[in-house]
């Protein structure tokens, strides 16, 4: 029997710890799986948790929660050969949305079913591994402060991020993308292996995981009128003016300026501790994941 390792946010509670076990129960099928869960109790744990499964034998590990619970999870594996299963219950659940994993816990137990497996690629900011994205400017610093809060949930990220403009000023950057330099000035610079943010909010919805390629968004300063319309337009899907984003793709991406202090890896605040710089690399393909084929927009 295949062995799986269900690695669950601490936060979850007790209440939904007990309706994940009884939908493991229901819907995991056993006859082809022996599981075990295991809960994190602080951050970086999920890697931990992982890197003991594997040694053990595990080969399907599945993160059980949002962004940065995957994350720490896709740390532990990462180069083993086993494979990533996401169980999305975070707030944005932007990986899970951009691999048209079900947001249904049992539907997404089921598809683990199938064992239909994706490589997909992944980023390295500044060393760090990213699957969904990376970013600099305004989203490091509400990712910043959203981790600082208790509260979770959209309405509070649209308060966070209105709160957050009024005091934010945009900062100068230096762009080099495969050799080529860039220089303007942004409201935030985002790197996209995905097409989701999260909350169905897209900045570069032409991302694919597995194209070899990453998709830098580069928004300019806007007022915060022109913010709300441009979020709206990314629900939408439609596409961006030009004179308000810049849309870049490449493999080598280093950003850098005298005011660069945080960036977002998957949605968690990272210090930038060298030379205000982040140093962005591709690593094709180097992540089997669990999920639906490519195009296939399974809800």
């Amino acid at each position: 029997m295949e062995r799986i390792c269900f690695v669950v946010n601490k936060s979850s509670g007790t209440d939904r710890q007990k309706e994940f076990r009884n939908l493991v129960e229901r819907h995991l099928d056993l006859d082809q799986f022996r599981y075990q869960w295991v809960f994190t109790e602080y951050p970086g744990h999920g890697e931990q948790i992982a890197r003991r499964a594997v040694a053990g034998g595990t080969r399907i590990v599945v993160a059980v929660g949002g962004d940065g619970s995957i994350n720490e999870v896709a740390r532990g594996i990462l180069g083993t050969g086993a494979r990533l299963g996401i169980i999305p219950k975070g707030s944005g659940n932007g990986l899970a949305r951009s691999l048209d994993i079900p947001r249904s816990t049992a539907a997404a137990i089921r598809l683990i079913n199938l064992q239909q497996t994706r490589r997909i690629d992944i980023g390295f900011a500044n060393g760090h591994p990213f699957l969904s994205n990376a970013g600099v400017g305004f989203d490091a610093l509400v990712a910043k402060r959203f981790s600082e809060s208790k509260n979770r949930g959209f309405i509070h990220y649209a308060r966070l991020i209105a709160k957050s403009y009024l005091k934010y000023q945009p900062a100068e950057y230096l762009v080099e993308i495969d050799g080529k330099r860039v220089r303007d000035k942004a409201f935030f610079i985002n790197v996209a292996n995905g097409n989701q943010l999260g909350y169905e909010f897209r900045v570069s919805p032409a991302a694919v995981p597995d194209d070899g390629v990453l998709d830098v968004c580069l928004m300019k300063p806007v007022t915060l009128v022109s913010l709300g319309a441009l979020s709206l337009q990314s629900f939408q899907g439609i596409s961006f003016n030009p004179s308000q984003v810049r849309q870049l793709r490449g493999k080598q991406i280093d950003i850098s300026s005298d005011q660069l202090e945080w960036m977002q890896i998957d949605g968690d605040a990272m210090e930038v501790v060298r030379d205000h710089t982040v140093r962005i690399r591709l690593r094709h393909r180097a992540l089997p994941v669990i999920c639906p084929p490519a195009g296939s927009n399974k809800k």
